[in-house]
C-alpha cells in the first residue's frame, strides 16, 4: 500500500435523534441525557470535560458576539452542573449537543481507521440507547438521520486540521463548491 504524502488528522462527529416508541409527547433533552448516561461505565462516568479553552461567542471568522446578546444555550463554556460527557471505550466522546446526543470519533491520520471509528460510534450509541431504555424503563429509539420531523435537521460533521494562516474566505469557497 502506498503511503500518503501528507498526513492529515481527521475525525467525524455524528448527531443522532432520539424519540420514544409510540409516545405523543416527550422531552428530547432528557432522552439525550439518558442515552449519554447509558454510554457511561464505572470507569468513564466520573470523567469531566474541560471547557476552559472554549469561547462560544467567537466564531471562526473572528467575529465576537457580546455575551449579553447570546442566548443562554450558546454559553457552553459557563459552568453547568448537568453537563453530560462520556469518554467512549475507543477514545471517542459521547455527549449532549443542545437537544440531541452526539458521538465524536477519535482523531486519526488513517482514513480507513476514521471509517471504523465512525461505524463503532453507531454501535456505541445503540448499546447506550439499549442500556438507557433498560435503566429508565422507557423504549428509547435512536435515529441516525438528518431531521427530527419537527423542523430541526442535523447530520455528520467532518473535522480538518489546517494552518490558521489560510484565509477563511478561501476555506469556505473551497469547502462549499
Amino acid at each position: 500500500m502506498e503511503s500518503m504524502s501528507v498526513k492529515r488528522v481527521m475525525g467525524t462527529e455524528t448527531e443522532y435523534a432520539v424519540s420514544l416508541s409510540g409516545a405523543g409527547r416527550y422531552n428530547p433533552v432528557q432522552l439525550s441525557f439518558d442515552v449519554v448516561n447509558g454510554a457511561a461505565d464505572s470507569h468513564s462516568k466520573n470523567i469531566r470535560w474541560d471547557y476552559r479553552q472554549e469561547d462560544p461567542v467567537n466564531d471562526a471568522r473572528g467575529t465576537r458576539l457580546e455575551r449579553a446578546a447570546a442566548r443562554p444555550d450558546m454559553l457552553t463554556d459557563a459552568p453547568q452542573l448537568n453537563i453530560t460527557n462520556v469518554i467512549a471505550p475507543n477514545g471517542g466522546r459521547v455527549y449532549v449537543d443542545h437537544a440531541h446526543p452526539e458521538y465524536s470519533a477519535p482523531e486519526t491520520t488513517d482514513p480507513f481507521e476514521a471509517v471504523l471509528y465512525d461505524h463503532a460510534g453507531d454501535l456505541i450509541m445503540q448499546a447506550a440507547t439499549e442500556r438507557a431504555s433498560s435503566q429508565t424503563g422507557t423504549p428509547i429509539e435512536l435515529h441516525r438521520n438528518n431531521v427530527d420531523g419537527k423542523g430541526s435537521c442535523w447530520g455528520t460533521h467532518e473535522n480538518y486540521m489546517m494552518a490558521r494562516a489560510v484565509p477563511f474566505d478561501q476555506v469556505t469557497r473551497l469547502m462549499t463548491l
